[in-house]
Parts: structure tokens; sequence; C-alpha cells
């Protein structure tokens, strides 16, 4: 996914700071043992969010162990073992393979077209694997026609708001399958606004290079030039804002657990600074 999705570490405690990042490891190992090796290096912050709202919508607790971490064993690290992790891990691989599936069909990769083959193949094959199971045959069969509408919506040139719901309901899907009555609503809603949030992001971040590389990138379809977007960046800040607020709002109903400060600094506080972080056109994490 895009990586956006990531605590305010200045506003966090250390015992949630040290929390999050045993989930980040916990799922780094996770990947790496039983999914693939090779998606390991390119884990995203979003996933590591996913893992921490699968176990809240689940009320699973942080169960952390210690352990030595496959890429520095001399240092001992701690590690949340969870049915979030395992089932964030999964879902990683599914959107990892579609995402390099689209890419190999994007005209202009050029030289990398070939590497791009090799890894979907790779992951392909890993993904037959985990799909044999549910809720992951299921979940691949759901983001496979969520994207091919998406896709539809995209040739047609729709409007912003409208290709941002699409991807939101992509996102639901990854969220909430498997889930049953009010976990699965709740983690619907949480996903659509999130998605919804993640496509607009990755939208205003990309505005540049699209423009320069002649991309669809519906503000561009909207606003017509990068000047018109930045003078309209405080319309634009009130969407982030709305999706954002709907995100948490979703998972506030959920019982308060381990995580819930954690996940309601990402929400309320890490979404914030990163809207304000890309619409600056700040590149720095």
């Amino acid at each position: 996914m895009f990586g956006y999705v990531k605590p305010d570490r200045d506003e966090l405690l250390v015992k949630d700071y040290n929390l999050y990042k045993a989930v980040y490891c916990g799922l780094c190992r996770e990947i790496k043992s039983n999914v693939s090796f090779f998606l390991s290096f390119g884990l995203s912050y979003d996933f590591v969010f996913l893992a921490i709202a699968r176990d809240m919508l689940n009320r699973n607790g942080a169960s952390v162990e210690k352990g030595r971490c496959p890429y520095n064993p001399l240092k001992k690290r701690a590690f949340v073992k969870s049915e979030g992790i395992v089932y964030a891990s999964r879902v990683a691989l599914i959107l990892v393979e579609k995402s390099l599936e689209d890419k190999r069909r994007d005209k202009d990769v050029g030289l990398l077209s070939p590497f791009l083959a090799i890894a979907e193949a790779y992951l392909k094959r890993r993904l037959k694997k985990i799909t044999r199971n549910e809720p992951y045959l299921t979940l691949e069969m759901k983001i496979e026609e969520g994207l091919k509408e998406f896709s539809r919506l995209e040739s047609e040139r729709s409007d912003v708001d409208t290709l941002a719901v699409a991807f939101g309901r992509v996102l639901a899907d990854a969220v909430a399958t498997g889930l049953e009555g009010d976990g699965e609503r709740i983690a619907r809603s949480l996903g659509t606004a999130l998605g919804s949030w993640l496509y607009l992001a990755d939208a205003v971040d990309d505005f540049e290079k699209d423009y320069k590389k002649g991309h669809f990138n519906p503000l561009l379809e909207q606003y017509g030039t990068p000047d018109e977007i930045r003078s309209h960046l405080r319309d634009i800040d009130v969407s982030f804002g709305a999706w954002a607020r709907d995100a948490h709002l979703a998972l506030s109903l959920v019982d308060r657990c381990d995580y819930t400060r954690l996940a309601d600094n990402i929400l309320a506080l890490g979404l914030g600074r990163e809207a304000y972080r890309i619409m600056k056109g700040d590149k720095n994490d």
C-alpha cells in the first residue's frame, strides 16, 4: 500500500511506542517466516495498522514475547504474536501481488518490466498456498472484483470522491473479511473511510509527478494545474479531516484494550500530521 498510516511519535507514550515497534517486528517476522522473505523488505506502516485494527475488532489483547530479530540476531526484540499479525501478513501478500500485476501492465515501467514479472510470478506462487484456506480465498476474489471496478472508474476519469470511495470499498474488504456482526460493520466503516483517505493522500502526493508525466490524476482532472490544486488545499484538507474523523469514530466503537491509545494516536493525530506533510510537498518521513 502507501505507508501513510503511522503514529505521531512525538505524542506517543514510551510504552505505546514500544508496543507499536513490537507489532511492526511481529508482522515482519511473520511475513519472513510464513509468507515471503521478499515481501518483508517492502513492509508498509499501513499493514501494521491493519494488524492492530484486526486485533481490536477481534477483541484480542497484545501478546508480546521476546526473541531475536532475523535481521539482527545479536539483539533481542519484542514481538507481538496474534491473529491480527497473521491476517495482516496475508492481506499484504494479496495486495502487493495485485499491485505488481497492475504495475507490470503499466507502459511506463520500461526496463523494470522483466524484474516486476519475476517478482509477480514468485508472489503469485506464494499466494496460491495462502488462498487455499478461508478467509483468504474469499478475500482475494473480493479484492480482484473491487480493483476491477476501481480500474473501470479510473478509465472513465471519474471524480476524486468517487474514486476515493471505490478504493475505500476495496480496503473495507481487506479489513472486514472473516468478521461477523458488529465487528464486520465497524470494520467496513473503518476500511471505507481509511481507504478513501489513502486514495486522496496518494493523489495529493503524486499530482506534481503525474502532471509532468501526463498521467491521470483526479485532482488534475478537477483543477487543471498543480498551481490550481495548491490554491484549493484548504478544500482538500476538509476531505482529509472528514475521512480521518469517520475512521476514528468507527474504531472508537470497539471496546478499549491494550491498543486503544495507539490506535487513537494514529487516527486522530498521525493521519493529520501525514496530510499536512503531503500538502506541504515534504517528501521526507
